[in-house]
C-alpha cells in the first residue's frame, strides 16, 4: 500500500512538473508588440471634453432625437464601417483615439454613437422609453452610414459589447 501511495506521488509530481515546464517555455518565447496609436483611451482628456466636444455631431433616430455621434470617415466609402460602442454610464469621446487610428492606419469608417441617455446632451440621462430602443437606435445609425453592400462591424466595451451581441441576434433586416 505504501509503495502504492508513492508511486502515486512521484507520477503526480512528474506531471505538474512537466506542465510547470510547459507553461514557463510558452509564457518565455511569447513576444508581445505594442500598437502604435496617437493617443489612448484615456479617460480623464474624454472626461475633460465632455461639455465641450468640437467633434461631435448628430444623427436623428426614427423617433426624431438628435444622437451624438463621432465620425471618421475615410477618402472611400466602400471600406468597412467600424462602430464603436461606449459602456454604460460614459459616452463615445473615450474612445476618439482608437477611431482615428482604425481611420488613418486601416482606412475604416468609424462611428462612435454617444447611446441614448449617454454624452454631454442627453435627452435624459440613463433613460428609454422602450426595451430595444438601442437596438432601433443602432439599425437607424447603421442604414444612415452604411450604404449597400458595405461591410459593417460592431465593436463594444462593456455593456456596449452587450448590445453588439444583441444587435448581433436579432433580425434588424441589416
Amino acid at each position: 500500500m505504501v509503495s502504492y501511495f508513492l508511486v502515486a506521488l512521484k507520477f503526480a509530481i512528474v506531471s505538474i512538473s512537466i506542465y510547470l515546464i510547459l507553461a514557463l517555455v510558452l509564457i518565455g518565447t511569447q513576444w508581445i508588440s505594442t500598437a502604435v496609436f496617437k493617443g489612448s483611451l484615456d479617460f480623464d482628456a474624454a472626461r475633460a471634453t465632455v461639455a465641450s466636444d468640437p467633434g461631435l455631431i448628430h444623427y436623428r433616430a426614427r423617433d426624431g432625437a438628435q444622437l451624438g455621434l463621432r465620425r471618421f470617415a475615410p477618402e472611400k466609402d466602400q471600406n468597412p464601417l467600424v462602430i464603436l460602442l461606449h459602456g454604460s454610464g460614459w459616452h463615445g469621446g473615450a474612445y476618439v483615439a482608437l477611431g482615428e487610428a482604425l481611420n488613418e492606419q486601416l482606412g475604416y469608417e468609424v462611428l462612435i454613437p454617444d447611446l441614448r441617455g449617454h454624452g454631454p446632451d442627453p435627452i435624459r440621462r440613463g433613460d428609454l422609453d422602450y426595451i430595444g430602443q438601442f437596438e432601433d437606435d443602432l439599425a437607424d445609425l447603421i442604414e444612415t452610414y452604411r450604404g449597400k453592400e458595405r461591410p459593417a462591424y460592431l465593436v463594444g466595451h462593456s455593456s456596449g459589447g452587450g448590445l453588439a451581441i444583441r444587435f448581433a441576434g436579432e433580425n434588424t433586416g441589416i
